[in-house]
């Protein structure tokens, strides 16, 4: 296999990854656990934190998809998903939200072990009293062993009480975003090439981490070519040069993040071009003294 710009990095980690996750595997068990921090009332916009308990165990990734329930479908609003703060720093599948279910691939290099591994935040806003239910369905974790070992998640449902309404109506989330004047974090840009991936074609790997509001979005500048937004992975409009290479993270307080990819100029070719200009030089300095002589 050709590949002139692949080293490992994050996203080996990401292949690697994804080639894991189709490992046939021994079984043990693990847990999802939710956490409100504190009570819910209807009204209100909460954040619903989902942990993970990995019983001892040292785990890479995780996939699957979570569901929230509630008999009237009515009792709350899913506003937006929060991976500020997760035990992960990969995401090959960003946790997607389709029907009240919430699907996601999820990973870290080096793999971690933990009782409360925060794997991302659910925003909602809850409408009336009662209450809903979070459901783990088919979410397998993933041992950092090399083999692609298979750590069960034991489908446990949690159930989320909401309150009658109060006075004053709380929104936890824009209270955060609200407070979030830090930018996201440095992040690096890879540039890769790879005759399996993309049809071959180079194409840079960034992904950028926000501990606050979490990361948003992201826009990338090539060269001459117009600012267009961006996911982690983004193929070259120019194929045969190499431009400058501009990536802005903005997080969901609007704070921003510039990383840029320089085309890096041979040296040996700077080297070639100094020796023919001094070359050129000199014989111009030969001409000129030859001439002078015949003119005397």
């Amino acid at each position: 296999m050709k590949n002139k710009f692949f080293k490992f990095n994050n996203f080996t980690f990401l292949i690697i990854l994804i080639i894991g996750i189709s490992i046939p595997s021994i079984i043990f068990a693990a847990f999802i656990k939710v956490n409100t921090e504190d009570s819910i009332s209807a009204g209100d916009t909460s954040i619903i934190n989902i942990y993970l308990d990995t019983e001892g165990k040292n785990i890479n990734s995780v996939d699957g998809v979570i569901s929230l329930n509630d008999k009237s479908s009515s009792k709350f609003e899913i506003k937006d998903i929060s991976l500020a703060n997760s035990v992960f720093s990969m995401w090959p599948r960003k946790p997607i939200l389709e029907n009240n279910r919430i699907s996601f691939i999820g990973g870290v290099p080096g793999g971690v072990s933990g009782e409360n591994l925060l794997l991302f935040k659910i925003i909602l806003k809850v409408n009336e009293p009662g209450e809903f239910i979070i459901s783990p369905n088919n979410v397998v974790a993933y041992l950092n062993d090399g083999l692609g070992t298979s750590l069960n998640i034991t489908p446990k449902d949690s159930v989320v009480s909401i309150l009658s309404p109060t006075e004053d109506s709380q929104d936890k989330w824009q209270e955060i975003v609200s407070n979030d004047h830090t930018p996201p974090m440095s992040f690096e840009i890879i540039l890769i090439q790879d005759e399996n991936l993309y049809d071959g074609k180079k194409f840079i790997s960034f992904e950028a981490i926000d501990n606050e509001s979490g990361i948003s979005h992201y826009e990338v500048k090539e060269g001459i070519y117009p600012i267009v937004r961006a996911e982690m992975n983004y193929v070259l409009i120019d194929q045969k040069r190499k431009p400058d290479i501009t990536v802005i993270a903005y997080d969901k307080a609007g704070n921003i993040q510039v990383s840029i990819l320089k085309h890096k100029v041979n040296n040996y070719f700077i080297v070639f071009i100094v020796i023919i200009i001094l070359f050129m030089h000199q014989l111009i300095k030969r001409f000129r003294k030859s001439k002078n002589k015949i003119n005397v």
